[in-house]
């Protein structure tokens, strides 16, 4: 691959070379970012609106490409050259930095091989309007580097196509759309959409798009689909109403993106799940309710569309809301179970105010990080916990037996070599039991092998086989095999 690509990279270390020695070169406030041609639009927007004091500022802006950068270095340098000549130097800028871009598979993203990638995601969900004060793709884009560092790597983008009106006025409701085939200009451009999901792969993150179902119109559904996985650099689609599709409508649909691009998925929102996991946590119904999704888990059945399991989504209430102490106990279940779990944005703030979807109520991200910070963490912690232990992702899990209290669940995940033992108190009151552990944590010759990784329980073993478990209110624990 090196080798293919010797003289291209050889050139990039030139233009690097150039832009370190050129850094400090100043760009004049008035400066027109409008009249450079091979600028891309969303840089061009950036640069109006930050207008950074050098070439070095703008640099460090987040979402502006190396392309961008040497581009104006160019006009910097050169502003006493022709139009023509600055014309002909910005193209020839943007045609050595074109093989970065992530829709070339060739370059430096390559599109999965096939969908097996989903299943050891986690999904972090966005919907623009209420993600940044400006509600537009760079306000996402500039936040890449946090959604990565806390653990995400798939962003759900809900629906940016234009979208109609309500009779009351306001602002248009997303999923209400108008044009599927269209990027909305509340939004950005389709250079800025394409350039946040290159950015995106830049970090390590793939991109699955939102996109309503037409139950009406599914072929013509289907046609616009396929447009857009061609001409954006998407890695799935996550159908919002997909239960209206025909079961058949959707095999077709899985058939036809495999042939464009085999790893691409078709994802779906776990209704299931959801309401059985809320109504357990919460009380409402005995743990016991959890069992089929516990035998479900343990076949380990490929099922499609991918159902993406959640306790917040961007139509549901808060679960730091609804849910209060048990919020976290529910947000381990879910980040421990089979399946892929999904962070809605502001999640991992303890944000308790669930977004207008008509209105524009940008989340306060600083008084959320200043007061919840620790939340932050948990789920950080969480992510990490479920990347390091594929038995919690991929493997079978199996309950195990607790007397007279509904109220705990336990159970053990294997794949592999890798073994965890997982216990939930999703009462307000604090649990002591005593319960037998699976023999697959004991050595052979009879030491218990369990190193606490996760959760604030206490685990005391007595005598050969039993084990007395204390755990506080709505407390959880998790531990790995040592």
């Amino acid at each position: 691959m090196r080798e293919k690509y010797r003289g291209y990279l050889a050139r990039q270390d030139q233009i690097i070379s150039k832009f370190r020695r050129s850094e400090g070169r100043e760009i004049p406030r008035d400066f027109d970012y409008d009249s450079i041609p091979g600028l891309l639009n969303e840089s061009r927007q950036k640069l109006n609106r930050i207008r950074p004091g050098t070439l070095g500022q703008a640099s460090r802006i987040p979402g502006i490409p190396p392309s961008c950068v040497g581009v104006l270095s160019v006009y910097l340098e050169r502003r006493s050259c022709g139009r023509k000549a600055l014309f002909l130097l910005a193209a020839l800028m943007l045609a050595i930095a074109w093989p970065l871009r992530a829709e070339d598979a060739t370059g430096v993203y390559s599109y999965p091989k096939d969908t097996d990638w989903i299943k050891n995601s986690v999904v972090y969900e966005v919907y623009l309007r209420a993600f940044s004060p400006e509600g537009k793709f760079s306000g996402l884009e500039s936040e890449l580097f946090r959604i990565k560092g806390l653990g995400a790597d798939c962003l759900l983008i809900l629906p940016v196509h234009p979208s109609r009106v309500s009779d009351a006025g306001g602002a248009a409701h997303p999923l209400a759309v108008e044009d599927s085939s269209a990027v909305s200009l509340e939004y950005g451009t389709k250079d800025g959409f394409k350039n946040l999901a290159d950015q995106a792969h830049g970090n390590g993150i793939r991109v699955l798009l939102a996109w309503v179902a037409d139950g009406k119109a599914p072929e013509a559904m289907k046609g616009k689909m396929l447009a857009w996985m061609k001409d954006y650099p998407l890695d799935g689609f996550f159908l919002i109403g997909g239960e209206a599709l025909p079961p058949d409508f959707l095999k077709e649909l899985k058939e036809a993106f495999a042939a464009v691009r085999p790893g691409f998925v078709t994802a779906v929102a776990d209704e299931d799940f959801y309401g059985t996991v809320l109504n357990a946590v919460s009380g409402a119904v005995p743990v016991s309710s959890l069992n089929p999704i516990l035998e479900a888990d343990a076949k380990s059945v490929s099922v499609w569309p991918v159902p993406i399991r959640f306790i917040e989504h961007f139509d549901r209430p808060r679960s730091a809301a609804i849910l209060a102490d048990s919020s976290r106990s529910a947000a381990a279940l879910l980040f421990s179970l089979t399946g892929v779990p999904l962070l809605y944005a502001g999640q991992e703030i303890g944000e308790t105010r669930q977004p207008s979807l008509v209105a524009r109520e940008p989340i306060d991200w600083k008084t959320g990080l200043n007061m919840h910070g620790d939340v932050r963490k948990f789920y950080k912690k969480l992510t990490a916990l479920r990347k390091d232990h594929p038995s919690l992702p991929r493997g079978q899990k199996f309950r195990v037996a607790v007397d007279g209290n509904d109220s705990i669940l336990i159970f053990a995940a294997t794949y592999r070599e890798d073994a965890v033992l997982a216990a939930f108190n999703f009462s307000p009151e604090p649990a002591d039991l005593v319960f037998e552990v699976p023999s697959i944590f004991y050595s052979s010759k009879g030491r218990l092998m369990l190193q606490e990784v996760f959760g604030n329980g206490k685990l005391s073993p007595i005598g050969a086989v039993s084990t007395r478990l204390r755990l506080p209110a709505h407390g959880c624990e998790i531990w790995e095999m040592k």
